[in-house]
């Protein structure tokens, strides 16, 4: 794990945080792998350590919550399940205390 993140066109920093990206790779998907992979994968197997048989519920599943739920799999949990998350912002998502939040649920 490189630690580091930035967008500026330019930086100083330790080699050990550097990644090169081959020439013929697009900067845009190379940098959604970057981020939403090893993001959702390492919350699931590095901060929550899924182990083999674990049940898992991922709350939310964008571009990094889809990753976690491949992590959760790779790492072997025995039953991976998403949530949506609830929005104060949307009229339409239940609060986050109903049961509705969690659809794919049993």
């Amino acid at each position: 794990m490189c630690s580091l993140g930035t967008f500026a066109e330019y930086s100083v920093v330790n080699q050990a945080s550097l990644v090169k990206i081959p020439r013929h790779l697009p900067l845009e998907p190379a940098a959604l792998v970057a981020c939403g992979v090893t993001t959702g994968r390492g919350s699931a197997v590095y901060a929550a350590q899924v182990r083999p048989g674990d049940t898992v519920v991922v709350i939310g599943t964008g571009g990094v919550g889809m990753n976690a739920v491949q992590g959760a799999a790779a790492a072997g949990a025995r039953q991976v399940a998403r949530g949506a998350a609830s929005s104060p912002r949307s009229p339409t998502c239940a609060p986050p205390t109903s049961r509705s939040a969690w659809p794919t649920l049993p």
